[in-house]
């Protein structure tokens, strides 16, 4: 049994066939676009330049938020590729038409939607501000005012251990009360 090679199929093209009669070039243009001779690029799609023209086509304006369209981390902020390098959309967003980020700090999303960029909802934080503003483990463990039994969190019931928790002193003292009668002495 032998096989036959062929030629591609498209116009003028003298590569080898290797899928539905067509070359590697002609059949991706034809899974991609419907067409074995349309261009590289998709149709109707504008080349723009600059980073700024690209951040520009590709934001959505919805209500106040300025969302993010194109390309998302797995977290849902906004990518952007500047120079070759991979930018946050809103940082460059703040960056060029707020000015530079302060030093050591972060941005919050005011408005909780980490795809917007529009700067107005952008404030300069700290990391640690930044974390207590948020929905996360550390901040609704640091909105806490009273234990688990009940005790307020003030500055003569609570103890910082070692690790830098809070831990109520009177739950400590209970605990090691009810322990203490346990211990076997020799």
């Amino acid at each position: 049994m032998s096989f036959r090679i062929e030629n591609c199929s498209a116009a003028n093209c003298t590569k080898k066939a290797k899928a539905r009669s067509f070359c590697s070039s002609h059949y991706m243009r034809w899974k991609r676009y419907g067409n074995p001779l349309d261009g590289a690029s998709p149709r109707n799609v504008t080349i723009v330049t600059t980073p700024e023209e690209r951040f520009w086509a590709k934001i959505s304006k919805q209500g106040e938020c300025w969302v993010w369209t194109d390309n998302t981390t797995y977290n849902g902020y906004g990518n952007l590729t500047v120079d070759g390098i991979p930018v946050k959309a809103h940082r460059f967003a703040y960056e060029m038409l707020i000015g530079p980020i302060p030093k050591g700090m972060t941005l919050d999303h005011l408005c909780r939607n980490r795809a917007c960029v529009n700067p107005v909802h952008l404030d300069p934080v700290t990391q640690r501000e930044n974390n207590l503003r948020g929905i996360g483990l550390a901040a609704r463990w640091a909105k806490r005012t009273h234990c688990d039994k009940g005790h307020l969190y003030d500055k003569p019931n609570t103890l910082i251990t070692k690790g830098g928790w809070r831990s109520c002193r009177t739950c400590s003292r209970e605990y090691a009360a009810a322990h203490r009668s346990h211990r076997v002495t020799i």
